[in-house]
């Protein structure tokens, strides 16, 4: 209510001229939200030279005064505010208000409002809460009445800094509106006397203000809030609770949702502690001191091919087991890598044959490596790991295991199998999510 926000500024501007100086329409709307007392301390916070609190209050009384006298004059609803109230409603979305204005204020404003077929289904006023915005105590005390646990299915449009600021200590979506704000500070016929060019740049300031503040959204219009609910509505589905029945798995638990919502700069030593202490781990999961873990910004797949590329030399034949899709893409790494390689293939619904394995160990001497995948992610198949990595060290063979699937979820003591080097990823067994891979090794590898 109350195009440009009029009513509190001549009140403010009046008020600090009963105490004998002026203020200008800036310093008077610098604070638009606040509780009103507080917006007085805030004005003369700006003054060169400080006032006593006799003098705030004496401002404040006065500013009061001239409110209470013109109030009911600026209580005219702002544009599409009726319609779009009737439409949320009709949604079922309730509707509820904070403000700057104290419960008597609020008295008259509710008065005029309904004559105005605008109501709310509930509101207070920060002098019935601790303290006023940007506190988030109004916004709780609204969720509380609603029945309301969680802030984020809560959304609070303002048109003020203190609004958006108030929203985001309640922790929920805040929508700036700019057309008729304080921010704006005009009255329609000033803003219909402005050019398009004129009007544009005024806007687009008043948007500075809201995005530096932190809104999540930015509307001209309360029209335009049917679209951004709508939107929000389709956020909070995505991050909806679910279980995702896929290979991966990728559902996660909160606790490794919650460990993301700390930013954390590279070179920070917690940082660094963090990370250390991550390769430790996933390094003893599987191994011992002789070996160490690679983390990388990447797939599964790019890990794969990361251990391929990296440890196996362009002369070095590779040996490829495949029963199933990732024994395939592993052949694909190595053609697109130029790599020399040999392979023998299986039913996919079958695990690999060791003594097959065998037969070709002995029919080849030019074989240096030995890839295959430990649990084939295609068919959830589980290959024999310890008597492939056996018979392939029994020949002198080198050792690469892909245990995307596997890993964490199944013993894999690489020391005792002498395996020489495995690639994994955090979105499978370890229950973390997609995007981060790592490959454990022998130090003595990656030294070479």
């Amino acid at each position: 209510m109350d195009y440009g926000c009029f009513a509190p500024v001549k009140g403010f501007i009046d008020g600090f001229a009963s105490i004998g100086i002026n203020i200008t329409n800036e310093m008077a709307r610098k604070p638009m939200g606040l509780l009103k007392i507080d917006h007085t301390r805030a004005i003369a916070a700006m003054l060169p030279e400080s006032i006593s609190e006799t003098q705030i209050m004496k401002a404040y009384d006065a500013f009061e005064n001239t409110l209470f006298q013109n109030l009911a004059d600026h209580c005219d609803v702002k544009d599409y505010v009726v319609e779009t109230v009737t439409a949320l409603r009709a949604q079922g979305i309730k509707i509820g208000s904070t403000t700057g204005y104290t419960s008597k204020m609020m008295e008259i404003v509710m008065q005029k409002a309904a004559m105005q077929d605008y109501t709310l289904d509930f509101y207070i006023s920060p002098d019935q809460t601790a303290k006023g915005r940007p506190y988030p105590y109004m916004i709780w005390s609204n969720l509380m009445h609603f029945g309301i646990s969680v802030p984020r299915e809560a959304v609070k449009i303002g048109d003020t800094r203190a609004d958006i600021e108030e929203g985001i200590n309640a922790d929920c979506w805040t929508v700036g509106v700019i057309m008729g704000s304080s921010e704006l500070g005009l009255t329609r016929e000033e803003v219909a006397a402005l050019s398009a060019d004129e009007l544009r740049e005024r806007k687009r300031a008043v948007r500075a203000v809201y995005y530096q503040a932190g809104a999540d959204y930015i509307i001209d219009d309360m029209n335009e809030l049917p679209d951004v609910i709508t939107d929000i509505n389709r956020r909070l589905a995505q991050s909806a609770g679910r279980k995702l029945l896929t290979p991966g798995p990728l559902t996660t638990r909160y606790s490794v949702k919650h460990a993301m919502l700390v930013d954390h700069c590279t070179w920070d030593d917690e940082y660094r502690a963090i990370t250390t202490s991550v390769i430790n781990d996933i390094t003893n999961i599987s191994a011992n001191e002789n070996y160490a873990s690679v983390l990388l910004q990447g797939s599964g797949s790019y890990a794969v091919e990361a251990m391929i590329n990296c440890f196996c030399r362009k002369e070095e034949k590779i040996l490829f087991l495949v029963n199933g899709e990732y024994g395939r893409r592993m052949i694909e790494i190595a053609e697109k890598s130029r790599r020399s390689y040999t392979q023998l293939s299986f039913d996919m619904t079958q695990p690999i044959d060791a003594e097959q394995v065998e037969m070709k160990l002995k029919d080849d001497k030019d074989i240096d490596t030995v890839i295959f995948v430990h649990c084939e992610t295609t068919t959830g198949v589980l290959n024999p790991l310890e008597r492939i990595a056996a018979l392939a060290k029994s020949y002198g063979k080198k050792v690469f295991v892909d245990a995307m699937s596997s890993f964490a979820a199944y013993d894999i003591d690489m020391s005792a199998l002498d395996i020489d080097a495995l690639a994994a990823s955090a979105n499978k067994c370890l229950e973390g999510q997609p995007g981060i891979s790592f490959v454990i090794a022998k130090k003595t590898l990656l030294e070479e």
